[in-house]
């Protein structure tokens, strides 16, 4: 995201003065989405949330007795614990940074939606991974792990290229900018939910076409190929799922809150906010 934040920074104070009012300041703080329960609250429950299914995991994992596990199982089951630690710690390293790093009032909104943002992706992608390798633990550890990182890398690429594209045409919308967005990235970023879709509805084509082929060809060449692209099938699906969290990603508050941290006194001094009004309690 380092080119958002260059793109940011060409914005000036007068300009984000215009786009950004007292009222919206004041509904990052105490507005409308503050009604029911506190934002402190809010965060809570969703790092409470992140760690629900992590937890049901590892007090199952107690049960077993890794000698009971067949020696070509064993790799299978020390990644998934290694995806579950990793999940769990990274979501723990999201909180904390913008929980204490960011814990500031006027960005309350802002903070509480990048933090949902993440914790969620950072959840799906992880389980998502589990479900590849559970499709292709027939294939050798080195061959399967080196595609769980190639998975993690487009996954990662695809979600900055979606946000990215999100916060340009934002600052297209509302700021006056003119950033050139290719049509692809508008396609792939408006359409996170039509992808999952039609791989849906294309694997299902594929299970029923795999029943016949398998059922009238055994082991034949074409069957080798349709397992080949079920299992491919099985990786695209995991790719279009991690894709979804994006949908709850929200442009206009993401770029309403870097311009705020950015230009964070300048406001401040605009709207006579105290230090406690504005910074919170320290």
């Amino acid at each position: 995201m380092k080119i958002v934040t260059k793109v940011i920074n060409q914005i000036s104070f007068e300009e984000a003065e215009k786009r950004i009012d007292e009222e919206s300041i004041q509904a990052g703080i105490s507005g409308k989405e503050n009604t029911l329960m506190s934002y402190f609250l809010k965060k809570i429950l969703i790092f409470i949330s992140a760690f629900i299914v992590p937890i049901i995991f590892f007090s199952v994992m107690t049960s077993y007795d890794m000698n009971q596990i067949a020696k070509g199982g064993r790799y299978l089951f020390l990644t998934i614990i290694f995806i579950f630690i990793m999940i769990v710690l990274l979501n723990i390293y999201v909180y904390v940074r913008i929980y204490w790093k960011m814990n500031f009032s006027y960005l309350n909104q802002f903070n509480f939606r990048l933090l949902t943002f993440l914790l969620l992706e950072i959840s799906v992608v992880g389980y998502s991974s589990i479900t590849i390798l559970g499709s292709l633990n027939k294939y050798s550890p080195f061959l399967v792990v080196s595609i769980l990182v190639l998975y993690y890398v487009i996954v990662y690429k695809l979600v900055e290229v979606i946000l990215s594209t999100q916060v340009y045409e934002e600052f297209n919308r509302n700021y006056g900018l003119q950033l050139q967005v290719k049509k692809w990235k508008q396609l792939l970023s408006r359409f996170p939910i039509v992808l999952f879709i039609i791989m849906i509805i294309g694997m299902q084509g594929y299970r029923l076409s795999k029943s016949f082929f398998i059922f009238t060809h055994r082991d034949t060449p074409l069957t080798i190929l349709y397992s080949f692209i079920g299992d491919l099938g099985a990786v695209l699906i995991a790719i279009c799922v991690a894709l979804l969290p994006t949908i709850v990603f929200n442009s206009k508050i993401f770029v309403r809150g870097a311009l705020l941290k950015k230009y964070t006194e300048k406001f401040r001094e605009k709207y006579k906010a105290t230090d406690k009004e504005w910074y919170g309690e320290k």
